[in-house]
C-alpha cells in the first residue's frame, strides 16, 4: 500500500506536475483499490488515471490543498514563477456592465425593446464596445486569489463549469492578490465540483456582483 501510494505520488509530480495531501492521497487509493471489482490487482497505471480523475473532481477546500504562497493580498506586487494548480469557483466579465449581462442570462435582455430601440440607437453611435475581461475567483485549496485576463485567453469563457481545475504557468504578476494572466499561463485542466456548480450559477455570481 505505501510503496504504492509513493509511486503515485511520484506519477503526480512528475507527469501532472501536481502535489496533493499525504492523507487525501492514502485515503483516495485505498478508496480506488476497495472499489476495485475486476480479476487481480489493479495495475499501477490504472490507479495513477482513477486518482487524477478523482483529484479533477474533488473540491481542492475540502482537502485542503496548497501551493500558492501565503499573503498574496496583501502584497502590492510580487512575481510568480512556476506552475500551479488550481480550482475556478466562479468567473465574471468585468469588461461589460453586470446588469447587461444578467439581463441576457435571465433571458430578458429584449424586453421592451421597441420602446427602448431609438434610445439604444443613439447611444450605439458613442457607447464603445465592451472588450471582455475575464475575473476569475480561484483557490489553491488554502489560498483564495483571483485570475484577471488583461489579455485574451482562448481557452476560457465566462460559462465554465465551477470547480474546473485550471494550471497557471511561466512568469506571472500578481498585485494585491489578483494574478495578472494572458493565455500562455492558463490551461484547462477539466473536472467540476457539483456543489459550486449549483451555488455558483452565473445568475447567482452576477447577482452578488451588482
Amino acid at each position: 500500500m505505501l510503496s504504492l501510494v509513493s509511486s503515485v505520488r511520484q506519477w503526480l509530480l512528475q507527469q501532472r506536475k501536481l502535489k496533493v495531501p499525504d492523507d487525501w492521497l492514502e485515503a483516495c487509493v485505498d478508496w480506488i483499490q476497495s472499489e476495485h471489482q475486476g480479476p487481480g490487482p489493479l495495475r499501477t497505471s490504472d490507479v495513477n488515471s482513477l486518482v487524477y480523475e478523482q483529484w479533477l473532481v474533488c473540491d481542492l477546500r475540502e482537502i485542503e490543498a496548497s501551493c500558492l504562497p501565503a499573503n498574496l493580498k496583501q502584497q502590492t506586487k510580487v512575481p510568480l514563477s512556476g506552475i500551479f494548480n488550481l480550482q475556478i469557483n466562479s468567473v465574471v466579465d468585468v469588461g461589460a456592465p453586470f446588469y447587461g449581462q444578467l439581463q441576457k442570462v435571465r433571458g430578458t435582455d429584449n424586453a421592451n425593446v421597441e420602446v427602448t430601440a431609438t434610445q439604444a440607437t443613439q447611444a450605439a453611435r458613442w457607447e464603445p464596445k465592451p472588450s471582455r475581461m475575464l475575473m476569475l475567483s480561484v483557490t489553491d485549496g488554502t489560498h483564495d486569489v483571483k485570475i484577471m485576463e488583461y489579455r485574451p485567453i482562448q481557452c476560457l469563457d465566462v460559462n465554465i463549469t465551477p470547480g474546473t481545475k485550471i494550471q497557471v504557468s511561466g512568469n506571472v504578476f500578481c498585485r494585491l492578490g489578483v494574478i495578472m494572466a494572458q493565455s500562455q499561463n492558463i490551461k484547462v485542466l477539466g473536472g467540476e465540483v457539483d456543489s459550486l456548480a449549483e451555488t455558483n450559477t452565473p445568475e447567482s455570481v452576477l447577482t452578488n456582483a451588482l
